[in-house]
């Protein structure tokens, strides 16, 4: 569901405003791809988009996005439904953990971030 260019990936599974999400080393538009997810009420399919991505980032050896999509997964599971709650918890902190572990500061403060969203929401 994807196009192979150069020594980048594209998820091209649907519309993304005018773009394509990018599996490589330069940053993803998530936030459009994810406001599409959410405006459309196609969680289940941007799902299946973070899956693909993990996949093709694990077998592409581009590991550095590894927290960033598990926090993307945490976020989806949350406007998914209550009962994804505990999974959205903890695909969080294992966001937390990977990007503490791979010192990405960066991400590790955006994991940290939407994990203290979702905590200050169950208190």
């Amino acid at each position: 569901m994807g196009m192979r260019t150069g020594s980048a990936r594209y998820y091209t599974g649907f519309p993304l405003l005018g773009s394509q999400v990018q599996v490589s080393t330069t940053l993803i538009p998530w936030r459009c791809w994810q406001k599409y997810i959410y405006d459309n009420n196609r969680i289940d399919e941007g799902l299946g988009a973070i899956e693909e991505a993990q996949t093709l980032a694990v077998t592409g050896g581009e590991l550095f996005w590894h927290a960033e999509l598990l926090r993307l997964k945490g976020e989806l599971l949350l406007g998914q439904s209550d009962q994804s709650v505990q999974a959205a918890e903890q695909c969080l902190c294992e966001a937390l953990k990977i990007a503490q572990d791979q010192h990405a500061t960066m991400l590790e403060l955006r994991a940290a971030t939407s994990l203290a969203r979702l905590w200050k929401t169950l208190t």
